[in-house]
């Protein structure tokens, strides 16, 4: 997986969710916002390599679609797309 560095999608992002450091999957790359070398460890690399294979399983449209209508509904931690994430990091 490439990085994207000082993404404007995530910085957007970041700002919308007021997320101190902000990270977010688009199919083959993770486009990363003001995220110190400590925030990219092995657990990360693995919450979002598990977010890759659902945006390639699911397509860009119905991922999208159905990862924000998961947070809409069940609130950001308790979308089953980061759940599933969460566990993929072990």
């Amino acid at each position: 997986m490439s990085d994207v560095y000082n993404s404007k999608l995530a910085k957007l992002l970041k700002r919308i969710t007021g997320a101190g450091e902000y990270a977010i999957t688009t199919g083959k790359s993770c486009c990363r916002y003001s995220c110190s070398e400590d925030f990219v460890s092995a657990a990360w690399r693995k919450h979002e390599e598990t977010h890759k294979k659902q945006f390639v399983e699911l397509g860009c449209f119905q991922f999208v679609i159905q990862y924000l209508w998961e947070t809409v509904k069940h609130g950001y931690k308790n979308n089953k797309f980061e759940i599933e994430a969460r566990h993929g990091e072990r």
